[in-house]
């Protein structure tokens, strides 16, 4: 039997444009497919010209004293180039002599990262022995380093090629208030815990009502519709609180330091899942079918990952529950910030209007409660 025979290229052609036609009206698919990638560049673009991109801030002290060139001082003339793209409002620089200071205010979240030049840095250059400035980074915010890195690397770029330096000038990171064990998940832990238990809840609760089986008993059982819609809510959200109370455990077991306490930690765990389970069942309520409600899941993952992410605008970003959880993780649970003065209410806020439009339109759907 030959190919041609079995396989017919018109057949093919006729059941791809049959599966072109079913996307084309799959409006959530669509959505995905074309709108996303667009908002994403779009979103770049807009934040870039709009100034929503705040330069990373960047602090310098020079505790070089050595000599090494007659007629010029090479760590001053590192310092004026960082200043120079402080004046083109690349980086918002700040000069220091007290390197102390400087790591509170890094630990405090008011500086990206801080350019240690080092004694000997000169000297180091004119005997072509290796030079190597410090970077001094905040352990609980690598986001904010890495913006702060492409810089100083582009800086120092510059630096080298102004004077013609092809010896080894590379950049020692110093990591501040990292702890000597777990390292890699402590500086993950502030983004990983939130948006596991979010999109996890948000996963399994966008299936609890369209996916859900009508059993006859519900017919016969005295209950109404709020009191379903919140038991398969507090149903998830008991089994998320087991996932929370295990990211605390397994976070203290590696060394994990929590300045915030334990029950600050759990509450930020909590709060986070139980506003990605409030969003799951909105989503499954709007939803007519299994796979629309996963579109659904997808969709709001990857907005929300692009307005973190690519859309830094403080009033727009606080919408979002996984940043709040950020945040909080960052300032309540690591750095141990009084969740008194932090904000509560939009996060809190979030979970109850999700829930209410969730349980408003499953109020409205024919079941058999």
């Amino acid at each position: 039997m030959r190919i041609g025979e079995i396989i017919s290229l018109r057949r093919v052609w006729g059941l791809i444009r049959k599966e072109i036609a079913i996307l084309l009206k799959d409006k959530p698919a669509m959505v995905i497919i074309f709108l996303i990638p667009t908002v994403l560049v779009f979103s770049i673009q807009f934040g870039q010209r709009t100034g929503y991109f705040e330069p990373p801030r960047i602090a310098i002290i020079d505790l070089d004293n050595s000599n090494g060139f007659p007629e010029i001082d090479m760590s001053h003339e590192l310092f004026k180039i960082f200043n120079k793209h402080h004046i083109d409002e690349e980086i918002s620089l700040m000069i220091s002599t007290n390197l102390t200071e400087l790591n509170i205010l890094l630990g405090n979240g008011r500086l990206d990262s801080i350019v240690v030049i080092p004694d000997a840095l000169e000297y180091n250059l004119s005997a072509g022995f290796p030079a190597i400035i410090e970077i001094h980074i905040d352990s609980n915010n690598l986001l904010s380093f890495l913006q702060a890195q492409a810089k100083i690397d582009i800086i120092i770029q510059e630096y080298k090629d102004t004077f013609g330096i092809h010896g080894i000038f590379n950049p020692e990171v110093v990591k501040y208030l990292r702890p000597e064990g777990a390292s890699l998940l402590f500086d993950i832990a502030p983004f990983f815990f939130p948006w596991t238990l979010f999109s996890i809840g948000t996963l399994i609760a966008c299936q609890v009502i369209v996916s859900d089986i009508p059993k006859h008993r519900m017919a016969l059982t005295p209950t109404n519709k709020f009191e379903i819609a919140f038991a398969k809510v507090a149903g998830i959200q008991v089994l998320l609180s087991v996932v929370a109370l295990e990211f605390i455990l397994l976070s203290l077991t590696f060394g994990i330091v929590i300045r915030g306490g334990l029950l600050t930690f759990f509450f930020v765990l909590w709060i986070v899942s139980l506003s990605g389970v409030t969003v799951g069942f909105m989503l499954s309520a709007f939803a007519k079918t299994p796979l629309a409600a996963l579109q659904f899941f997808i969709f709001f993952f990857l907005l929300q990952a692009i307005v973190i992410y690519f859309i830094p605008w403080e009033e727009l970003l606080y919408i979002f529950p996984v940043y709040n959880g950020q945040i909080l993780m960052l300032d309540a649970v690591i750095r141990g910030v009084s969740m008194i003065n932090l904000n509560l209410i939009s996060i809190i806020l979030f979970t109850m209007v999700t829930f209410l439009i969730g349980y408003a339109k499953y109020y409205r759907l024919q079941t058999l409660v």
